[in-house]
Parts: C-alpha cells; sequence; structure tokens
C-alpha cells in the first residue's frame, strides 16, 4: 500500500450527474474469504513493526452517521462499513491511519466525491511507511499476512522528516 494523503482540494463537489471517472479508495485495500457464515464476531487487527496494535476494526462496529449536516446532500456521504462476516469474498479497505482521535464535534470538508467515502474530521495520524501484519481473526482462529506500507514516491521529505513530523504531530494525541 502507498501511504498517499486523501484529495483535500476545496472545490464544491460536482453534480452526481456529472460524467467523472473513479480512483481506487485511499489505503490498502484487503481481501478476505469466509467460507461460510461466520458465528460471532469478524474481528481485524494491524500491527505495526513491534507488534503493537496500530487499529482494530470488528463486524460488531456501528456505521458513523453524520453528527450535524454535511455542506453537501447526505447522499454524497458513504459511511464506512463493518467487517462483513457472511459467506464469499470481501474487500475492506484499511486508510493507513490511527484512530480517529476524541472530538467534541465532527464536521466534514467540501472535498467529497459522490459514492465515495467522505470521512469525518478530525481524522488519525497517517502511519509511518514500513512492515505492518493484518490479523484477521474468525471463529477463535487467527490468519496473519504481512503488509507494507511504502511512501508516497511524490514525498521528497526525507525519513527522519517523516518520523519527526510524526512524533511532533502525533504521539502526544495518541498517548492520551
Amino acid at each position: 500500500a502507498t501511504r498517499i494523503r486523501r484529495n483535500v482540494s476545496r472545490d464544491t463537489p460536482l453534480p452526481p450527474e456529472t460524467p467523472a471517472g473513479e480512483n481506487p479508495p485511499t489505503g490498502a485495500i484487503l481481501y478476505y474469504y469466509l467460507r461460510e457464515p461466520a458465528e460471532g464476531s469478524v474481528t481485524m487487527e494491524i500491527l505495526n513493526g513491534k507488534g503493537a496494535v496500530v487499529r482494530s476494526f470488528s463486524s460488531d462496529d456501528k456505521r458513523e452517521g453524520p453528527q450535524t449536516p454535511p455542506a453537501f446532500p447526505n447522499y454524497w456521504l458513504r459511511p464506512s462499513e463493518p467487517l462483513a462476516k457472511d459467506a464469499g469474498l470481501h474487500r475492506f479497505v484499511w486508510d493507513l491511519r490511527y484512530p480517529k482521535p476524541p472530538a467534541l464535534s465532527r464536521s466534514y470538508t467540501i472535498a467529497a466525491v459522490p459514492g465515495q467515502d467522505t470521512p469525518s474530521l478530525p481524522l488519525g495520524p497517517l502511519v509511518l511507511p514500513g512492515m505492518y501484519t493484518i490479523r484477521l481473526m474468525v471463529a477463535g482462529h487467527a490468519f496473519t499476512q504481512p503488509l507494507e506500507v511504502k511512501m508516497d514516491p511524490r514525498v521528497r521529505t526525507s525519513p527522519a522528516g517523516i518520523l519527526r513530523q510524526f512524533n511532533l504531530r502525533h504521539l502526544p494525541a495518541l498517548n492520551k
């Protein structure tokens, strides 16, 4: 997966009837297959290179709805879905971010794309480039796969600079 920032264009969203191409989702596209419907919950954890959980998702997660009306029609929103637990092949997109920080209220950027995820703000911090492990837990069994997160090749900041930026901006909030 490549560590790319979302579109931060502040343009007014196009009307849904305007023809436009669709970009792939921003983040790591993860697939999993369930031979039969899962009994109990399905859980996915992302672990960093030291084995610490960076983010976790579950089939029991609730969909996040808007707290306040966004500056565009609700049909532009597509809240993230919980993990599926029915039989078949499933696709899940991890946005390469830590969990969202606590906030008194959430808002939406006007940089929306119809039919795509328009997350509420503030977002959690982006993970650092490096090796991660995806751990899927179903019916008492754990399955793991490695995932490499690479730096956006257009970014010219040194790895040390990215680490300093991460520590400066994100670690105090994560340790609260």
